[in-house]
């Protein structure tokens, strides 16, 4: 039954920063913090993410925010159908097996202990595809920007595949821009699930389109723009955002921004207090993923030119709840400039 978990494994010491880059290295879900051999606790990606939300630099120690009393089995008397109903009913990525000094001799897996128990969302998935993509020119002077390639698929097509893994089969795309060939690739697709072109006569800005949908949605709905690739959770992003009960949903990103510059920071009486050569600031960046309730609608002016940053302002003079969903860097990568589309060519290929 041994695992491999000594990768999981980190000191309580560590940082915001250090715990995101081991849970990006092993493609988990949760770390096992110990010391002296000792089982600590255990530190998920939500325990960061609520850090994060509430104003947590990167730069934090995780001291204070894993969590201290784990579910854990003792290796001498468990049952798989134990580990089974603890995993379903807690929704944890891993459980620890420890013997009678609190040690860990083991650890259990969310995906090997539970099977054909992922619920499969009935969400539907607004794609931004009208754009003009002037940032990857001359690419597209020839090609819609939703058909440059990635890899051995479009941009849209992974897009869309990284929500059919979870289970979404019917989407909006919002054209204008070479519409005609994006909907001519699209007829000699035949994709397994459903999609319907939504014209804009138009331009109409980063959000506005969506008016044209209104009366479509029963349920919480995805929007994304046709320029951005994310891996991430989907399920667990609407579970959080039906959790806090969000009107809008941003999906931001942690991004560390090393300041090529000294930086000199001064008294109330202009005397330097302190020369930081370089400091490293954090930022929380919108990725361009959002959720939204279908009342959201309402707030968008049909046939008018409606950018996102005018929707969140109309929803917050509305007092709609908006909330934030922190992703870590290396889960979403921009293809809409040339930079980023090169590196996600290079992890494409990894």
């Amino acid at each position: 039954m041994k695992s491999n978990f000594k990768k999981l494994i980190i000191g309580k010491n560590v940082t915001i920063k250090n715990a995101i880059y081991r849970l990006n290295n092993t493609g988990r879900k949760c770390l096992i913090v110990v010391q002296n051999k000792k089982l600590l606790g255990t530190l998920s990606d939500g325990d960061l993410r609520k850090a994060i939300i509430k104003g947590g630099s990167l730069k934090t120690k995780i001291t204070n925010l894993y969590n201290k009393n784990p579910i854990t089995l003792p290796i001498n008397d468990f049952k798989s159908d134990t580990a089974k109903k603890l995993f379903i009913k807690n929704h944890i990525d891993l459980i620890p097996i420890t013997n009678e000094k609190n040690e860990i001799m083991d650890v259990l897996f969310w995906e090997t202990e539970t099977k054909n128990t992922n619920k499969i969302l009935k969400n539907q998935v607004v794609i931004m595809a009208g754009g003009k993509g002037t940032r990857l020119l001359p690419f597209t002077q020839v090609l819609p920007k939703p058909l440059i390639p990635i890899g051995e698929n479009t941009v849209i097509e992974t897009i869309i595949n990284k929500f059919f893994n979870y289970g979404l089969k019917h989407y909006y795309l919002i054209v204008n821009y070479k519409s005609k060939i994006l909907k001519a690739y699209f007829e000699e697709l035949s994709p397994k699930y459903k999609y319907e072109f939504v014209n804009e006569v138009k331009p109409l800005g980063t959000i506005g389109g969506i008016k044209k949908l209104k009366n479509k949605f029963k349920n919480d709905f995805f929007v994304t723009n046709c320029d951005i690739v994310v891996d991430a959770d989907y399920q667990d992003i609407i579970k959080f955002h039906k959790l806090k009960n969000n009107d809008i949903t941003i999906i931001v990103s942690t991004k560390a921004q090393i300041l090529p510059y000294g930086v000199c920071k001064i008294d109330n009486n202009g005397q330097l207090e302190e020369l930081i050569e370089k400091p490293e600031l954090d930022f929380l960046i919108n990725v361009g993923l959002y959720v939204m309730k279908p009342s959201i609608l309402n707030l968008i002016p049909a046939n008018k030119y409606f950018d996102f940053p005018d929707l969140i302002k109309v929803a917050k003079n509305n007092y709609k709840k908006i909330g934030i969903y922190p992703i870590y860097d290396n889960k979403w990568f921009d293809i809409g400039q040339w930079s980023e589309y090169q590196r996600s060519l290079r992890k494409i290929k990894m």
